[in-house]
């Protein structure tokens, strides 16, 4: 992923990032992005140490991703079990960070 310069406010799909996209400075951006992956690949290729510690950090990382993954998944379902809170949509409420907490009676909130 790399940056193209354009108006603030542009996002991609929009006609002012379309338009950005397709000047001279987003394509050097490209240029220089592309010749950096294909120097990094040559490197994957010419260097076997460098392969071996990269595949072994993907390794690492798609494992740790896989447990976050399931930590994840347990913490929905577990969540999803408590019918016995009976909370609907009128009894959430959404803090500043946009976190829904319960109000529970008598409280004053969740810290």
């Amino acid at each position: 992923m790399f940056g193209i310069p354009g108006p603030d406010g542009s996002f991609p799909h929009h006609p002012s990032f379309a338009a950005a996209a397709g000047t001279d400075d987003a394509h050097v951006e490209a240029v220089v992005v592309g010749k950096s992956l294909a120097m990094i690949g040559w490197e994957m290729i010419t260097d076997e140490a460098l392969f071996k510690q990269a595949k072994s950090q993907w390794e690492n990382y798609a494992a740790w991703d896989s447990a976050v993954t399931q930590l994840s998944s347990n913490i929905l379902k577990a969540v999803d079990d408590l019918d016995f809170l009976d909370l609907g949509p009128e009894k959430l409420s959404f803090s500043k960070e946009g976190i829904l907490y319960p109000e529970f009676p008598n409280t004053q909130g969740i810290a």
